[in-house]
């Protein structure tokens, strides 16, 4: 199991509250020690106990997207600046987008401050993944 990150969009606004109740179930499942039933991905394990995530642990949640991403440790720096990259994570076209009066637009969201200015090159793609592991 892994969080959605479009919850908001798709649960509406109390999406937060899914998942204190599902954190409560499984704490009071643990507690009477009862087995779930349930895969967690390793990233959200991670996440939950404090953990630091690291990219590799994107392939738990998303191998397709992790084997993508690891493609961009194998470009020169010429193929890399070709993509135009910015410290932005895109949400998939499947997210439902959020309208503002007559248009829709896809949710995107900075993997750090100014990040929409930095341009992803050999020297910091490294970062760039770490972060949008995160």
């Amino acid at each position: 199991l892994q969080p959605n990150p479009d919850s908001a969009a798709l649960a509406g606004a109390d999406h937060l509250s899914y998942f204190s109740l599902l954190g409560r179930i499984a704490g009071l499942a643990l507690y009477h020690r009862e087995t779930l039933n349930a895969s967690w991905t390793t990233a959200f394990l991670k996440a939950a106990f404090g953990y630091t995530i690291s990219f590799d642990d994107l392939e738990s949640a998303d191998p397709k997207l992790h084997s993508s991403q690891k493609k961009l440790l194998e470009m020169s720096a010429e193929e890399i600046e070709g993509l135009c990259l910015t410290f932005v994570a895109d949400h998939s076209e499947e997210a439902i987008v959020y309208a503002d009066g007559l248009s829709k637009r896809r949710r995107a969201t900075e993997l750090k401050p100014g990040g929409q200015d930095e341009a992803v090159t050999a020297t910091n793609v490294s970062e760039y993944l770490q972060l949008y592991a995160m």
